[in-house]
């Protein structure tokens, strides 16, 4: 018979359960995890590696780029442009944690605006320009 290497048992005798609890066991023991696994982890966490830097360059951008005027609308399509050209410019990647819906929502929530829709440009941030 083969030795199953995760759980050290037998291959022919351990049922599908049987191997998932040795699998659970040896997780909860605290055993080291593999890279691949780590790295999944991180991509699932935004707040860990890659989320926590785009978080950073999105606040540079915030901050470099968007002012609050009383009589400016910027497009909204505009600005997320804007954001993933920066995005791509610092990271060759696009953005993986702030697409367009987060975008929008980060941006009404630090502005405390809405996005409203202009019948000639669509939807526009009022309050907000963009400076290059």
């Amino acid at each position: 018979m083969m030795v199953d290497r995760m759980s050290g048992t037998q291959a022919g005798s351990a049922s599908g359960t049987e191997r998932f609890q040795v699998i659970t066991a040896t997780v909860q023991q605290g055993r080291p995890v593999s890279l691949w696994q780590q790295s999944e982890r991180n991509s699932i966490d935004p707040l860990s590696g890659r989320g926590q830097e785009e978080m950073e360059l999105f606040q540079n951008f915030v901050t470099n780029h968007i002012v609050q005027m009383a009589n400016a609308n910027a497009q909204c399509m505009l600005i997320w442009t804007e954001w993933v050209r920066f995005h791509l410019q610092h990271t060759k990647k696009f953005p993986r944690f702030i697409l367009e819906e987060e975008f929008q929502e980060k941006i009404t929530g630090l502005f405390s605006t809405a996005a409203i829709l202009d019948e000639h440009r669509g939807r526009v941030y009022p309050g907000l320009r963009f400076v290059p």
